[in-house]
């Protein structure tokens, strides 16, 4: 005969709440720049990416000005 897999309720529940742990417990890591924990959900590089491609399409609808004096008092700015 098969053996039937029955679990309740509670064990269920106490799988499911040791696997979220460990998985909690193994994202979490420390911030570089502020030696912070933080909760990594998503890897380093799918972020990066995501900012890049939403860079380049603000980029696309963003009108650039070409006038060099206002660009030259912009870097003046940016350099100080």
């Amino acid at each position: 005969m098969s053996k039937i897999n029955n679990i309740n309720r509670r064990k269920f529940l106490e799988l499911f709440t040791g696997c979220t742990c460990g998985m909690v417990i193994t994202s979490c890591t420390t911030a570089p720049i502020t030696e912070r924990k933080q909760l990594k959900l998503l890897p380093e590089s799918t972020i990066n990416r995501q900012a890049a491609q939403l860079y380049e399409r603000v980029k696309a609808k963003t009108k650039l000005s070409t006038d060099k004096k206002q660009l030259d008092k912009i870097k003046k700015i940016y350099i100080k």
